[in-house]
């Protein structure tokens, strides 16, 4: 059966984390910048699970209490020692999300792997069929868009030039294909050659009239 891939938005929204060893603590590092307010449960926490604490990251708990899921909206579960009852009635009653590291076929939802730079994130999953492949072929996804976060950046800012131009709709969807097609805009922007990647991207851009270069992100900082 297909599942269905979806960019969740945890803004706000409550997060557990049952056990953070290397399986937890790597579940956790994607909850990271997600604004979601993350709570660990963890008896026997890892240096770099009471720094994350410090620096107020996270909230650290030694063990795990039902009233911890008042609120919740999803939990992880890797402790090693199996899903809380109450999780788990919690799962199957719909009132939270449930991954389950012990034993997935408990859960609600899986992670796919991720190739990420910057804004930009490509996942990979194999449906649970064979979760190492999925691994394997993020690695090679990550090597291949390393550098490409700032070209995102870059295309987010002209992407709302173009929208805020008067010019109609079917002209504007054109230029955005148009910058989003280009084969040679990633390399330049990657590479920090700024001068040619802004004339590349002011014929590419036109109508619409290209931002002074100072407005636009994207360029590593040393790029001239």
């Amino acid at each position: 059966m297909r599942s269905l891939t979806v960019n969740l938005d945890l803004t706000g929204s409550k997060a557990l984390v049952l056990g953070c060893g290397k399986v937890g603590l790597r579940k956790l590092s994607r909850l990271l910048g997600t604004g979601a307010e993350i709570t660990a449960v963890e008896p026997r926490p890892s240096p770099e699970l009471l720094r994350l604490e410090r620096a107020g990251a996270i909230t650290l708990l030694e063990s795990f209490s039902p009233e911890l899921l008042e609120g919740a909206r999803l939990v992880f579960a890797a402790s090693g020692e199996g899903v809380p009852r109450e999780v788990l009635e919690a799962a199957r009653a719909g009132r939270i999300l449930l991954n389950s590291a012990d034993e997935p076929g408990l859960g609600t939802f899986a992670l796919p792997a991720v190739a990420e730079d910057g804004a930009l994130t490509v996942s990979v999953s194999t449906g649970g069929a064979f979760p190492a492949l999925s691994a394997v072929l993020a690695a090679r996804l990550r090597e291949s868009f390393r550098g490409w976060g700032g070209y995102v950046e870059l295309l987010g800012s002209l992407r709302s030039r173009v929208l805020a131009s008067p010019l109609p709709a079917r002209e504007r969807s054109g230029i955005l294909r148009r910058l989003a097609e280009d084969p040679e805009l990633p390399e330049l922007v990657r590479s920090g050659r700024r001068p040619e990647a802004m004339r590349l991207a002011a014929g590419l851009l036109s109508p619409v009239d290209l931002p002074p270069d100072t407005a636009l992100p994207g360029f590593p900082k040393d790029a001239s």
